[in-house]
């Protein structure tokens, strides 16, 4: 299952071949790899991509995968939509939406990681310090600061979602943006 889900993802990169030049490459030579860069991000969600590089999948496809690792979302769909990298592994976030809107020239292919009853793929985490004073479960957040990487982002909509199941807002906690990633596992520490 997890091959074919894997499978699906190479596939579809190399329909997108099509619009970066890939198909030319290949009809001269069905032998020559196609070099495809790929914006992504170091999340859990982007494991089937991870898994296809480490397996070997887009190689058995004649797939050279280029690795641009990012520290946000919203700076892979700009990467994407102006061609820096030709497939962005990214969240649907609002400013996706802005993207498009504007009449932004983006197409979305493939599901890489979703949250499904019985199968989460987000967590909340606290300091060692939260924790012992108390904050051990979703409703102890109330009126507490959250950091997250950029308001609109995946990680603010997963914030609200997780939020609602307790009765909660958005309102009920501060956000604070941090930009990135990394921005974000510092504050934690």
């Amino acid at each position: 299952m997890k091959k074919i889900l894997i499978l699906f993802t190479a596939v579809c990169f190399m329909f997108l071949m099509a619009g970066c030049g890939g198909e030319d490459k290949k009809a001269a030579d069905p032998k020559a790899k196609t070099a495809v860069s790929l914006g992504m991000l170091r999340l859990t969600s982007s494991a089937p991509l991870f898994i296809a590089l480490d397996k070997g999948y887009f190689a058995e496809e004649n797939l050279e995968i280029d690795q641009q690792w990012f520290d946000a979302a919203h700076p892979i769909a700009v990467a994407t939509a102006s061609s820096k990298v030709d497939v962005g592994a990214t969240g649907i976030t609002a400013s996706l939406f802005n993207m498009a809107a504007s009449g932004q020239q983006l197409a979305i292919v493939a599901d890489k990681g979703r949250e499904q009853k019985g199968f989460s793929s987000s967590a909340l985490l606290v300091t060692s310090n939260n924790y012992n004073n108390g904050i051990t479960k979703l409703e102890d957040i109330k009126g507490k600061r959250i950091g997250i990487t950029q308001k609109g982002s995946t990680f603010h909509y997963m914030l609200g979602r997780m939020l609602e199941t307790k009765g909660l807002t958005l309102e009920d906690v501060e956000i604070v943006p941090l930009g990135k990633l990394s921005a974000v596992m510092a504050a934690l520490e």
